[in-house]
């Protein structure tokens, strides 16, 4: 079997673990990059909340948050105690897989569904063509290899800020298997189809946006491209783009946090600065809980919702990690409920990277990076997407054909 069409160097993009922190004219330029981006995500829930004609929008944003409508609990790990223990949750992820209750609504799944794992070489159900070489057969393999690879593998599990090792059962390892190849991987031409059919309307508030922002068109008439860029593209839903953005916006949110963590462990020269503008905890509380509780404060938000959209992260920045930033389009909208399908928050990394181990043709890095190329940098990046093609001919076509038919 090949993936010929999409051979190219598996050297790391350039831009793949770049961390770009700006300063932002401030003094504490980490803690102020990561503020601002949290902040960024929360307004831009409050503002899908305010939506209420729309209730799967809704459904969404509260899922993301972990304040699903029927669901009064935290998504994971219960209530913390800012001063004391509220830098646990960035550390310990015990019962996380297990306390997403409300995991099915996310993704479509239904609770009730039978896992067969006394036949974990049955098909489950994969419909994606990869190209003509690689087939819905192939990749169905591909899933009973890496079943075969995490059954009874041995994953540190860190609890009470300690970790300690424990095998994945078979039914564990049917669940991620499942929901990788299918629900995941499985429905990229989905996302692909959708992206196609909102270009029209995302090249429309680009374009606008651009005007916008150009000094040389007159103010008056800035504001009007501005005014229609936001109208065009702003409201209406959450569209598969606007959740590209977002989950993308949750991968630097991740980076940028582990980061943050980082300046104030070391005590570098950022991190003495982010310790200035917190000012120093009270005695016995700890540093990074201290900086966690004045985001908080200053957002005014609760240490839950921070827990809740950072735990969120944890899926797209493993995803991304692992096999590059086109592997957010792996990502079904609305997914961060799901990681309550993979036991625990510290065994995505372990687990993604054993599935990588498993796929030895390269395929998933090879179609993340083309996905990439094709379309996302140019989302990432704040581009007209260059192309066009038939919808109607997307969903009888191969992933491979169809990225091939959207190249300029």
């Amino acid at each position: 079997m090949s993936s010929a069409a999409f051979a190219g160097s598996d050297s790391a993009d350039p831009d793949h673990d770049a961390v770009t922190i700006e300063a932002s004219g401030s003094h504490e330029p980490v803690l102020a990059a990561f503020t601002q981006q949290f902040n960024q995500v929360w307004q831009n829930q409050a503002l899908w909340e305010n939506v209420d004609q729309d209730m799967v929008l809704i459904t969404m944003a509260n899922a993301i948050l972990g304040l699903r409508i029927n669901n009064d609990q935290m998504a994971a790990g219960g209530v913390d105690n800012e001063e004391s223990s509220a830098e646990d949750s960035d550390t310990s992820d015990e019962n996380d897989g297990s306390s997403d209750e409300d995991d099915s609504d996310d993704d479509g799944d239904d609770d009730d569904e039978m896992v067969d794992t006394n036949d974990p070489n049955a098909p489950i159900g994969i419909t994606l063509r990869i190209s003509n070489d690689f087939t819905i057969s192939d990749l169905e393999r591909l899933r009973v290899s890496a079943y075969d690879a995490l059954a009874g593998l041995v994953v540190m599990v860190n609890q009470r800020n300690k970790s300690d090792p424990q095998a994945l059962t078979e039914e564990e390892a049917y669940t991620i298997t499942t929901l990788f190849f299918k629900d995941m991987v499985g429905t990229a031409l989905i996302r692909v189809a959708d992206v196609v059919a909102e270009a029209e309307d995302y090249n429309l508030s680009i374009r606008a946006t651009l005007l916008g922002d150009d000094e040389d068109v007159p103010g008056v008439l800035r504001r009007v491209f501005s005014n229609i860029a936001a109208l065009k593209f702003g409201g209406g839903g959450m569209s598969t783009i606007q959740s590209l953005k977002y989950h993308l916006a949750l991968v630097d949110l991740n980076t940028n946090w582990e980061y943050t963590k980082d300046c104030i462990a070391q005590g570098n020269e950022e991190g003495r600065e982010i310790l200035r503008y917190i000012q120093p905890p009270g005695r016995g509380v700890r540093k990074v809980s201290h900086a966690k509780a004045v985001i908080c404060r200053k957002l005014n938000i609760t240490s839950q919702n921070f827990d809740s959209l950072y735990k969120s992260s944890h899926i797209a920045a493993a995803m991304v990690a692992t096999f590059g930033k086109g592997a957010v389009m792996f990502l079904p909208n609305g997914t961060s409920g799901n990681r309550g399908k993979i036991p625990y928050l510290s065994t995505i990394s372990q687990i993604f990277m054993t599935i990588r181990g498993t796929d030895k043709s390269k395929v998933l890095r090879q179609v993340a990076r083309k996905l990439d190329s094709t379309i996302l940098q140019h989302i990432r990046k704040k581009r007209v997407l260059p192309w066009d093609t038939d919808l109607k001919q997307i969903p009888n076509q191969p992933l491979e054909t169809v990225l091939e038919g959207l190249m300029p």
